[in-house]
């Protein structure tokens, strides 16, 4: 056998990809290769759950299994500690994260968009790896209260959710450069939220907003922001102090 036989075969060992195949059970071969297995994508097929062996899988580093219909995530997911990538979107019946999720302890890119999803375990703000956390299009009503742990995060997408308010805690957010909050019922914004110092993306149209808060100058890198669609009668004088803004929908 070749050198480039021997590293195809090895690559087709480390990466399964199974989307749009109409599956309805796990590949035959995941438990075969789950000592070696990597890479493992199953998007837009019919699987109703992940197995429990999952877990066995230990040096999955990217597991996407979008547009199915899963309703369950096995707790046994904690196990995959060389996880860094994560997509459950789009599956509307899956209505929690497991809160054994905090396992996954280099987790960088969470996608729950488009989920069932109502309220996100408060043991996923203790995965200080996180840089990515999407849940657009869901149900979700509340952030964790305590957000200190994610201390990495740079994005968070909430978008088109059923948020009411923001935790005090968005304060620790300190690398945060994206956030989208537009199409929720925020009323009100705590006024903690100016401490998030690098961020350049603020969306939070179509929500309730009567007022912003003069806090908001303290985000001195912000270059775009969209309040539009709200019941904003006026701007705060500080609002000013944004000198870095190109972009401005009201």
């Amino acid at each position: 056998m070749s050198v480039f036989s021997q590293c195809m075969g090895r690559r087709q060992l480390e990466e399964i990809d199974r989307s749009g195949q109409g599956l309805r059970l796990f590949p035959d071969d995941l438990r075969r290769h789950r000592k070696r297995l990597t890479t493992l994508v199953l998007d837009g097929n019919a699987l109703k759950e992940i197995p429990q062996s999952i877990g066995d899988c230990t040096k999955i580093e990217k597991f996407s299994i979008s547009n199915n219909e899963l309703e369950l995530v096995p707790g046994t997911i904690a196990r995959l500690t060389h996880l860094r990538e994560l997509n459950l979107s789009h599956n509307s019946g899956l209505v929690e994260v497991p809160v054994e999720i905090q396992g996954c302890k280099v987790l960088s890119i969470l996608d729950v968009s488009a989920t069932g999803i109502q309220a996100l375990p408060d043991s996923l703000a203790m995965i200080g790896t996180l840089a990515q956390l999407m849940v657009n299009d869901s149900e979700l009503k509340r952030l964790p209260p305590d957000l200190s742990g994610l201390s990495q995060l740079i994005v968070l997408e909430a978008r088109e959710n059923m948020l009411k308010f923001l935790p005090v805690s968005i304060a620790s957010l300190g690398k945060l450069q994206r956030l989208d909050l537009g199409s929720n019922e925020i009323e009100a914004l705590p006024r903690t939220v100016g401490c998030l110092v690098a961020l350049k993306e603020l969306a939070l149209d179509e929500n309730g907003l009567t007022e912003l808060p003069p806090e908001l100058s303290g985000m001195k890198h912000l270059t775009e922001i969209d309040v539009s669609k709200n019941a904003l009668v006026s701007l705060p004088a500080e609002f000013c102090e944004l000198t870095t803004l190109t972009d401005v929908y009201l």
